[in-house]
């Protein structure tokens, strides 16, 4: 189930990149800036941070919701391989304290994001 479900998330991401990738083109932003998005409380998609080209990348956005129904997709996903991955944890250690440990150490992400940076562009969860 978790190689499935990983599977099925690097073929979103891969598709979402390329989309997203292909339309900042055509918008004229820059490929090779790095720039974080990540969803607002609104569900929308929208850059992080102070880029001069933010709203070219936000207007961009705006006008292809279609990208952040695929990221949020990505975020669902994501979270449940992590979840899944927690569980497998706490189910298969031999020591309960150090399993109890591991998932407390992981707890309290609150974003999931992707960092634009060309060929180096990755999907995280961050704290703030």
């Amino acid at each position: 189930m978790i190689f499935l479900l990983s599977e099925s998330i690097a073929n979103l991401q891969d598709s979402f990149l390329e989309t997203l990738q292909d339309g900042l083109k055509k918008c004229g932003a820059d490929l090779a800036a790095k720039r974080t998005l990540r969803l607002d409380g609104k569900a929308r998609l929208v850059p992080v941070g102070d880029d001069p080209q933010d709203r070219v990348v936000e207007e961009f956005l705006a006008a292809c919701p279609q990208l952040a129904s695929m990221f949020t997709e990505l975020a669902i996903r994501a979270s449940l391989l992590y979840a899944l991955r927690d569980l497998q944890t706490a189910i298969f250690s031999a020591v309960p304290a150090q399993a109890y440990a591991a998932l407390g150490a992981d707890m309290g992400f609150k974003f999931y994001q992707v960092s634009l940076k060309g060929d180096m562009s990755h999907f995280y969860f961050s704290r703030a």
